[in-house]
């Protein structure tokens, strides 16, 4: 099993009926990557997503 899939099929697996999980995988970047590459393009994203979701609770 590859890191993808262990990493995707976690989030499924770990939430509790009635509750929304929203996922975001970004193939090709390590663990915690915005906290030292804060100024990418994908760490932008993943940062903009992460506040828009907590945003929206």
């Amino acid at each position: 099993m590859t890191s993808a899939t262990r990493t995707s099929t976690t989030p499924g697996g770990s939430a509790r009926p009635g509750v929304d999980v929203e996922f975001h995988l970004h193939p090709g970047v390590p663990h915690e990557f915005e906290t030292f590459a804060w100024d990418t393009d994908v760490a932008r994203r993943a940062v903009a997503d992460r506040l828009r979701v907590l945003g929206s609770r």
